[in-house]
């Protein structure tokens, strides 16, 4: 599974954090310690190159240049003094371009959208780089309705994780490998919900609660899979489990 997920800056801030992976010992946490350190709703581990503040981060081999190891010359700017840039470019205005080995391994990448709103994306399983990045451009201009101005491959191999605002609840993966370099979304401001959510809602509103449920595609149709994980949330929660996101469980999921 491929899950993409689009960040307004109106909403969310976007900010990187990390240790330098020259240092001894290497300091690295877990997605879930991060999260506790900077106090995020949700926490990716993207291994980047050239991040800004940091004189050589996660898998740049064989010493500092200026774009990191196997690096390219784009560079992405999330949130002011927060810039990176990636080993190879996945897609531009729109179009892929990656071309790939035909090789799989768990994948992510971030990247931009014309009007400035953040792209993160990670696969759950193995995956061809072409193929990911084809995906990342269908689910950004089916469910977003917006285009893809650039995205970068980032060095993801088996350490794909993400940790999310309710991973806390032990329904969603935290990831277990620990990384030096991640990426930090808090939330600014949301707009507030004013309905129960069920099977058969679509809108951003249930876009937000399937990307803070974690593990589903954001599409923003209410279907089975989101049911389900609602239903396991309202369990964890201790609330009646029927699958349906009123008052009640959105307040508890800390979104009402």
């Amino acid at each position: 599974m491929i899950i993409t997920h689009v960040f307004s800056p109106t909403y969310w801030t976007v900010s990187f954090e990390g240790t330098p992976y020259n240092t001894n010992p290497k300091t690295a946490l877990k997605a879930k310690d991060w999260a506790v350190k900077t106090g995020a709703d949700v926490v990716y581990n993207l291994a980047f190159f050239n991040m800004s503040n940091y004189n050589t981060v996660n898998y740049v081999k064989g010493g500092y240049k200026d774009f990191g190891y196997g690096g390219v010359a784009e560079r992405l700017t999330v949130s002011p003094g927060n810039v990176c840039g990636g080993y190879a470019t996945g897609i531009r205005d729109n179009e892929v371009v990656i071309r790939g080995d035909g090789s799989t391994r768990t994948r992510n990448g971030i990247g931009i959208t014309p009007k400035g709103n953040i792209i993160i994306a990670q696969s759950t399983s193995k995956v061809a780089e072409k193929n990911f990045c084809k995906e990342v451009a269908m689910q950004v201009n089916q469910y977003y309705k917006e285009s893809v101005k650039l995205f970068l491959m980032e060095d993801g191999g088996g350490s794909t994780q993400m940790y999310s605002a309710i991973s806390r609840l032990g329904i969603s993966p935290e990831g277990g490998r620990k990384v030096p370099t991640v990426i930090c979304v808090k939330r600014r401001t949301l707009p507030k919900f004013t309905r129960v959510l069920k099977v058969g809602c679509k809108g951003e509103d249930v876009r937000l609660l399937q990307m803070l449920l974690g593990g589903i595609e954001c599409d923003g149709s209410y279907g089975n899979a989101t049911k389900k994980r609602v239903k396991e949330a309202q369990k964890a929660l201790g609330l009646t489990a029927d699958g349906s996101a009123g008052p009640v469980t959105l307040k508890a999921l800390g979104l009402y």
